[in-house]
């Protein structure tokens, strides 16, 4: 027999297909029962005249029926945070590599010509001084 926490998990799943499968009994009549097993398949025994066992097969199917439901979008959620988590180590070992590829280029270059370098950093400089004062100083006027 299922247990109380278990319809309470599918309670709109169980009433639904109660009230299909017996419409005879009313959706009163169900919610004077809520979240106790025993007692929704007695009122469904009283009002069908169903075997106890039978009853509780019922039950049993629709709570079984909406936990392997859960536990597929929760196979699928977890797949898909599995993935998503893969995708993001990925591009980070990706960039990792760049970097490091783009730092021992530069490395190099400054290895091979430390006066050109610095001149290239100066001349870098330069630009963006410029370009920070004449933003600056164009703002006051």
């Amino acid at each position: 027999m299922i247990t109380k926490e278990e319809m309470q998990g599918s309670w709109n799943q169980l009433v639904g297909e109660v009230q299909k499968r017996y419409s005879n009994i009313s959706g009163d009549e169900l919610a004077a029962v809520k979240g106790n097993a025993n007692q929704l398949a007695g009122l469904i025994q009283r009002k069908t005249g169903i075997a106890k066992e039978e009853v509780e097969q019922f039950l049993d199917g629709i709570v079984g029926g909406a936990s392997r439901s859960f536990d597929r979008i929760s196979g699928a959620v977890q797949q898909y945070a599995d993935t998503a988590g893969e995708a993001v180590r990925d591009g980070y070992e990706r960039f990792q590599e760049r970097s490091h590829d783009g730092y021992e280029a530069a490395r190099r270059v400054v290895k091979t010509s430390p006066v050109e370098s610095m001149l290239v950093v100066f001349g870098v400089g330069l630009v963006a001084g410029l370009f920070a004062g004449a933003s600056i100083f164009g703002r006051r006027v």
